[in-house]
């Protein structure tokens, strides 16, 4: 292995397992790398490399810079496309090496102090590791069996009816993870979705932060165009408009999209606010749909998916949803977001959460009774929905953290 001092992806590491001439299968002696220095096995040799305790080698693929066009979020024509790594060396957690959390855990002996004569002792036989040393290869992240997501987030809910209108502030933060959230590949995304609901019924949406069009839309159509007709629309779908002001959010993200370090229209996140959504009843022959009330006037308007619906041949289409989203979203040299990294060109945002700090949002629903019921779901994407079309995958949001109050 070299270079783990100038980490990343394309061939700066390089991988070896040496043997000499020995006793071993075809006359040789294997090595093999561990973090242990008291193994001792009959048919191999065992290195203990330190690399392998303190997280040096995870930064070999979880530190990567690409070339791009100069700009705010690349001044030097250098763009950062993954830097959990040098988040964790920079957060609170640093010292605790990354398979401490991300490991998954063994009861096994050490296979040291082998007594090849005695025949309750197989080859590999020693006394057993504290709880917790030894790891297996499995690396437990947000689609993990361990559910790794779940304890590093927290979400609290606050709500409050005046008059008609029912206010949700909902609050999430990062925890328990040394690195920002969601890591790893950039067209990863994590989603706040938020419903309230009297009763059976669900409240309609009169304002609030929505999860932005990274969330995937049937169709977007703006202002001036035709939102009346809607070849391919099926019954049960929703129209969902939005308002923009022309402002831009000026969130508190990792690295340069802290707050105070870029201007907030650098950031790229534009302040959205949704202005009502609407259910499709009917669709004519032509395309013309009726909704179960008059559409509002706004800037954007998608058609997408009702709450809750998980389609089985595509990716649910999340877009103007109430709600928010957590990302950093790469975009090639077409304008398309969520770009993977080999062919990003810039940063369109990076809002995703760092350790301990909060991210509030804001809903407004027009209430119907005194005590409504509100649901918050932060959900995991692995992929975006065009990706999902694109391959033909079929894919399902991974609940990490729920609240109904």
């Amino acid at each position: 292995m070299r270079d783990l001092g100038a980490p990343g992806v394309a061939g700066k590491l390089h991988f070896v397992r040496p043997s000499e001439p020995g006793r071993g299968p075809g006359g040789r002696s294997p090595l093999t790398f561990g973090p242990f220095g008291d193994v001792a096995l009959p048919r191999m040799g065992s290195v203990a490399r330190s690399h392998f305790v303190n997280g040096q080698l995870c930064t070999g693929c979880h530190e990567l810079a690409v070339p791009a066009p100069p700009s705010a979020r690349a001044p030097d024509g250098v763009l950062a496309v993954d830097t959990t790594s040098s988040e964790w060396a920079a957060g609170p957690m640093n010292g605790v090496p990354c398979q401490s959390c991300h490991g998954g855990r063994l009861d096994v002996a050490n296979a040291a102090g082998v007594e090849l004569n005695d025949p309750n002792m197989d080859l590999a036989s020693g006394w057993p590791r504290p709880p917790g040393s030894v790891h297996d290869h499995r690396f437990c992240g947000p689609r993990g069996e361990r559910k790794i997501g779940a304890l590093s987030l927290t979400l609290a809910l606050e709500s409050r009816v005046t008059g008609d209108v029912l206010e949700v502030d909902a609050t999430v933060t990062n925890v328990g993870a040394g690195h920002a959230l969601p890591s790893g590949e950039a067209m990863r995304a994590m989603f706040l979705l938020v419903d309230a609901r009297c009763g059976d019924a669900r409240l309609a949406p009169t304002g609030g932060d929505v999860v932005p069009e990274i969330g995937g839309a049937l169709e977007r159509r703006a202002a001036g165009e035709d939102w009346a007709r809607w070849p391919g629309a099926a019954v049960g779908q929703e129209l969902r408009v939005v308002a923009r002001t022309g402002a831009f959010r000026d969130y508190d993200g990792p690295g340069v999209f802290a707050e105070g370090m870029l201007a907030a229209a650098d950031k790229g996140l534009p302040v959205e606010s949704i202005v009502g959504a609407r259910t499709i009843v009917a669709v004519a022959a032509d395309g013309l749909v009726t909704l179960d009330s008059p559409l509002p006037s706004g800037d954007v308007v998608v058609r997408g998916d009702p709450p809750g619906a998980q389609p089985t041949e595509r990716a649910s289409r999340l877009a103007f949803l109430p709600g928010f989203a957590f990302a950093r979203v790469l975009v090639d040299d077409a304008g398309r977001a969520q770009a993977p990294h080999f062919s990003a060109r810039d940063v369109l945002f990076d809002d995703r959460l760092p350790p301990g700090r909060p991210a509030r949002t804001r809903h407004l629903f027009r209430a119907t009774c005194a005590t409504p019921t509100v649901n918050a779901r932060l959900v995991h994407r692995a992929f975006p929905a065009w990706l999902a079309d694109e391959r033909g995958w079929s894919t399902r949001d991974r609940v990490l953290v729920e609240v109904t109050r």
